[in-house]
């Protein structure tokens, strides 16, 4: 087998981790402060992305303290990984290869691994034993790593810029074209060529680019390829090299990529698969895998290795980032199925940025129509729905299809590896008994986890379901509002068979709920509607308004509820008609020997125009009389009456209205009206003692200090002209010298 040599690989809709799994952030103390607004975006982020977070500002300055941390924390919660930000402490290990000799390594296995046994067996203070003892050797959780004091320029600064650019990308600020680059070197294109493109396309399919020309494979044309201002969201390269360089061979020799290349060239491309020895090795200056992440636009994610080594057997990882899973989760799921098979190769792999980020494959299913075998149904029946999917992309989908009547779970089908661009029709069995009558939102969706285009993921279509037997008045209208008593109107009813059998049943109208104006009986075949004519003769019918109803009588009706419509009105008048309808002093107090005006409104409630008297009355005495010409039917008018007071007794009086009966006028008890009162008081008598003297004088004044207006107390405004003031209190001044 060959090793590359100093060798190993955006977002649509992205399935969440579950609610109680927890990502803790471990920050070097001395860069804390500096990063803190960043730290509060990406806590934000991730608790977006449905982690629980947590950065503890305490936990050890030993790779031995935070590993029991750790431990401590997984036994409280379900941790799903760690961010290790700045100099985190780590562990080394050491192994020897009979073919490839010794090494001493950084090792982020040795955070994964929470329940083995790590032994440094020589006591060289380097782990060189990992076993399993009471655990096992699989890893509990992910680490990532943003290792940034190695690589040119501030720490700090290019720790923030690497939040900004995730936060960018988790808000689709940030994209890329879905599509991969495979580029593999000539010595590794036998090994490995087919099996980057066949674990790439499990994720971007027909997007996948793969470069093995044997002469092609250099470093200037990779250096091109990243200069694609188009861009990848994935690079996988298998190459020579080391934490310093990329190293490719081909026939005139070796030409290298180094870390000052990818800095200033900023590749678009966002997550990397780094097949070259050492290039993760975070504690050498300038290490190419931190040339990558530190970029200063794109950049997000780089697997790779702190050793001689890389990761093999592609599918085991791709798989889980196609599926939508974390790049942690996916790095997880390849070190439990692939760790120990070759531990000396796969003990350095490391993830270098976020590894909660996530690159699923491009699907895409659509619900394509929902037919039912009826749009209309009888309640307690069943009825199949035939619902139709799609997949529109170019792999092999299995998904749910759950359906829906308004909020009605009706079922939940599974589609098992439908082929690329194939459709499937399903059929659903929505029993409607206990149902509500009405109309139903029959909808459909189709459940797959990280679909880009979820828009074409539901349709709808509606289906009433209605009863056996369900008759219902659904209008009551008159021919006309007004009519003169003793004249005939129409009154027109809309009757509906609303159910699936042929009715024969009465209609019966009313009015005021209690005069039958009449009874019809009518048949009505299924889903149908008529309109019934009654006629009502207004003899005898007292005047006024009138509410009319009809009611539908089925005895075996399962829905009486809407039988009987009460719906509009009738006003039945006379001929000859008149009514005072109010009578309204201007004043409720006026003084002797001042005037007073009483308002009068009286209206036409006849059918023909009325010229009439009417009277205005305080108490028994007549204030005037007045004559109302050629009053319009239904109109009305006002009349003003001015009563002087000169000689009335003081004390209250009662207004009324009688208006005089025209010819032909029968009804005359709403001739006459009588409301409101006014005081005819002494004049200066403010506290109505019947006496004239000081008090009244004392009343007055705090009257007008108060303010208080004519309204709020009439008995002072001894002048009447409508206000209480200085006015009235000269009035009274003169009226008390006068004795």
């Amino acid at each position: 087998m060959l090793f590359p040599f100093a060798m190993t690989s955006t977002t649509c809709s992205q399935s969440l981790p579950p609610s109680d799994s927890y990502v803790y952030i471990l920050i070097n103390s001395t860069i804390y402060d500096s990063l803190s607004s960043s730290l509060l975006t990406h806590r934000q982020d991730l608790e977006n992305a449905g982690f629980s977070v947590e950065i503890p500002q305490e936990f050890g300055n030993t790779s031995e303290s935070i590993r029991n941390f750790l431990q401590n924390e997984a036994s409280i919660h379900e941790i799903a990984g760690v961010l290790l930000v700045g100099d985190v402490p780590y562990a080394s290990f050491e192994m020897n290869d009979t073919g490839c000799g010794y090494e001493k390594f950084p090792c982020d296995l040795y955070y994964m691994d929470l329940n083995g046994n790590w032994t440094d067996s020589d006591g060289n203070g380097i782990y060189d034993m990992h076993t399993n003892e009471t655990g096992d050797l699989e890893p509990e959780m992910w680490v990532g790593r943003l290792y940034a004091s190695t690589v040119p320029g501030s720490e700090t600064e290019l720790l923030i810029n690497y939040f900004v650019k995730t936060h960018r990308f988790r808000t689709g600020e940030l994209t890329l074209p879905k599509r991969a680059l495979g580029y593999v070197d000539d010595d590794f294109v036998e090994s490995y060529a087919d099996d980057v493109n066949s674990s790439l396309r499990m994720v971007y399919d027909n997007e996948t680019t793969l470069i093995i020309d044997t002469e092609t494979t250099n470093a200037a044309d990779y250096k091109n390829r990243l200069n694609d201002t188009l861009g990848y969201e994935w690079l996988h390269l298998v190459s020579h090299g080391s934490f310093e360089k990329h190293a490719f061979r081909n026939s005139s020799g070796q030409s290298d990529v180094y870390p000052s290349d990818v800095e200033s060239i900023d590749p678009h491309v966002l997550f990397y698969n780094l097949a070259t020895c050492d290039a993760a090795y975070y504690l050498f200056p300038d290490y190419i895998g931190g040339s990558y992440i530190f970029t200063n636009t794109y950049g997000l994610l780089v697997v790779s290795s702190t050793k001689l080594g890389a990761m093999l057997n592609y599918n085991d990882f791709y798989g889980p980032v196609a599926e939508g899973k974390c790049i942690g989760q996916a790095f997880k799921e390849w070190f439990e199925k692939n760790g120990e098979i070759y531990p000396f190769f796969y003990y350095g792999l490391t993830l270098l940025g976020d590894p909660t980020l996530r690159a699923p494959r491009v699907c895409d299913v659509a619900v394509t129509s929902v037919t039912p075998s009826k749009s209309v149904v009888v309640r307690n029946q069943t009825l199949p729905v035939n619902v139709t999917v799609k997949n529109k992309h170019a792999f092999t989908e299995t998904f749910h299809v759950q359906t829906y009547a308004n909020t009605t779970f009706v079922g939940n089908k599974t589609v098992t590896d439908l082929p690329p661009l194939a459709t499937k029709t399903l059929t659903f069995i929505w029993n409607t008994t206990g149902i509500i009558k009405g109309n139903y939102c029959l909808n459909a969706t189709a459940v797959l986890l990280g679909d880009c285009d979820p828009n074409d993921n539901k349709l709808v279509c509606w289906v009433e379901v209605i009863l056996e037997d369900d008759v219902a008045v659904s209008a009551v209208i008159p021919s006309e509002t007004v009519v003169v008593q003793n004249r005939t109107l129409s009154i027109i009813v809309t009757v509906e068979n609303k159910g699936n059998a042929t009715e024969i049943f009465n209609v019966t109208a009313h009015a005021n709920a209690t005069t039958v104006i009449g009874t019809l009986e009518i048949t009505l075949t299924r889903r149908n509607s008529t309109v019934i004519t009654f006629d009502w003769n207004t003899t005898n019918v007292a005047k006024g308004n009138h509410i009319l109803s009809a009611i539908a009588m089925l005895s075996d009706d399962d829905d009486p509820e809407d039988n009987t419509c009460i719906d509009g009105w009738v006003a039945v008048i006379l001929k000859d008609d008149i009514i005072v309808t109010s009578v309204a002093p201007s004043r409720t107090a006026v003084s002797q020997g001042h005037s007073i005006s009483v308002n009068v409104t009286v209206e036409n409630r006849g059918n023909s125009t009325a010229t009439f008297n009417v009277t205005a009355y305080a108490n028994a005495t007549s204030i005037g009389e007045t004559t109302v010409v050629n009053l319009l039917p239904l109109a009305t008018g006002t009349l003003t009456f001015d009563w002087n007071t000169t000689d009335v007794a003081k004390g209250n009086y009662t207004i009324s209205a009688y208006a005089h009966p025209i010819p032909g006028e029968t009804y005359t008890a709403d001739n006459t009206f009588t409301d409101g009162w006014f005081l005819v008081m002494i004049p200066g008598d403010i506290n109505c003692d019947s006496e004239v003297n000081v008090l009244d004088m004392l009343v007055l004044k705090i009257v007008i200090d108060q303010g208080k207006t004519v309204e709020e107390f009439p008995f002072g405004d001894i002048n009447c002209d409508s206000e209480v003031n200085v006015l009235d209190m000269l009035v009274l001044k003169i009226i008390l010298t006068a004795g």
